[in-house]
Parts: structure tokens; sequence; C-alpha cells
């Protein structure tokens, strides 16, 4: 069964892999750049779906805090 997902979840996950990526780069010329890609994409979000967005980022965030180390360790 294929799932679909609403586009400011979609949105925001390409955001936050297109901000992972400035987080490793060691050039501040190419961080920047990042950020400003992850800043486009995370404009994208329609309005309508901010708060719906915001609190699946917060979930996540809590469910890798919380849960992060068995995750890690099952591997």
């Amino acid at each position: 069964m294929e799932r679909y997902y609403p586009v400011a979840i979609v949105t925001l996950v390409y955001g936050l892999v297109v901000f992972g990526m400035a987080l490793t780069v060691s050039s501040d010329r190419y961080r920047a750049s990042w950020l400003k890609l992850a800043q486009a994409w995370l404009q994208m979000i329609p309005s309508d779906q901010l708060k719906s967005a915001k609190e699946t980022y917060e979930a996540i965030v809590r469910l890798r805090t919380t849960h992060g180390k068995d995750l890690n360790s099952s591997h």
C-alpha cells in the first residue's frame, strides 16, 4: 500500500536534510549556500500547514532524543 505524505512534511524533511548538509561542509561559502537552500525549502511549507509541520518536527526530535541511543545500539 502506498503512503502519501502532506506537502508540509515532505518539504520539512527536504529542508532538514539540506540543513544537515550545511552542518557537514568546511567552507563558510558552501555552508551559506546550503543554508540559503534550506531556507528556501522551509519557506515553501504552505502557511496553513505550518502548525502540523512544526508538531511533526518536534515529535521527530523528541523521538530521536528519547530513543536515539536505543535505535543506534541495535545496529
